[in-house]
């Protein structure tokens, strides 16, 4: 797989080259489970939710019985962007998709290469082909964090932007948690 994430004795693998339910590299998820004797069996493969979708399984996060899915590229009316969505563990140990993170990043291409970062009850998906105030290029990025209420709702609660977005390029497209810091990186420079 081309990204892994693990907690306790859950893991997820995503593959967003593979031919998911025969479409050309629509991608896929693997789910594993670790028995008491530490031995990891596959239990489920998640598809994109959408037919449109391409590189499903492009970035995951997983924390507790919360799973974040990034899509490379997905298709929302004509424009072209990304996705990411959030799957809840239930009760009987399967996966089924709870939201999808898609009424924040209205530029085209905006969550393309998403990068994802999650603590329980928040997620932080990096969007470094997000326009950083009016649509100029280059685009700077910025990381948006979204929180989840005890009811299963996710709501947009801010969005990081560089300090200095005139040196910045591509901000969100590293992200990862340290403890209690978010760690965030770009990958270029407008000069």
């Amino acid at each position: 797989g081309a990204s892994v994430s693990f907690d306790g004795s859950w893991a997820a693998a995503g593959a967003p080259g593979d031919a998911a339910d025969g479409a050309n590299q629509s991608g896929d998820v693997s789910i594993f489970r670790a028995d008491a004797l530490g031995l990891w069996s596959h239990v489920q493969a998640l598809t994109p939710p959408k037919l449109t979708d391409v590189g499903f399984g492009a970035s995951v996060a997983l924390v507790g019985d919360t799973l974040l899915v990034a899509c490379e590229f997905s298709l929302a009316g004509a424009a072209i962007n990304g996705a990411v969505y959030a799957y809840r563990r239930a009760a009987n140990d399967t996966w089924e998709l709870e939201a999808e993170f898609d009424d924040v990043a209205p530029a085209p291409l905006s969550l393309a290469y998403a990068d994802l970062a999650l603590e329980e009850g928040r997620a932080y998906i990096g969007a470094p082909r997000q326009p950083t105030g009016t649509f100029v290029q280059p685009r700077y990025g910025c990381v948006f964090v979204w929180e989840r209420a005890p009811s299963g709702t996710w709501t947009h609660v801010d969005t990081l932007q560089p300090e200095e977005p005139d040196t910045s390029m591509r901000f969100g497209s590293r992200i990862d948690l340290a403890g209690d810091r978010l760690v965030v990186a770009s990958t270029g420079s407008a000069n």
